[in-house]
């Protein structure tokens, strides 16, 4: 919402790397009669980064232990 703070990432920068995490959503023709941007908008799906992630994170504990024996 506007005026307040918020945190996220870029979606066209995540897209690069995870697209099955992105999809694309134009708003109603009702939201754009009350003042929404037309047009088609990225969002981040966040709920199906977190599966990802976790494996990430594995991956790369597993290259630390590796690399600390």
């Amino acid at each position: 919402k506007p005026g307040q703070e918020d945190v996220g990432v870029i979606s066209q920068e995540v897209e690069k790397i995870m697209p099955e995490v992105i999809r694309n959503f134009s708003h109603t023709y009702e939201d754009v009669e009350s003042g929404a941007t037309p047009g088609t908008f990225k969002s981040v799906l966040y709920d199906r980064m977190v599966p990802l992630l976790i494996e990430g994170i594995k991956e790369q504990q597993n290259q630390i232990d590796y690399l600390k024996y």
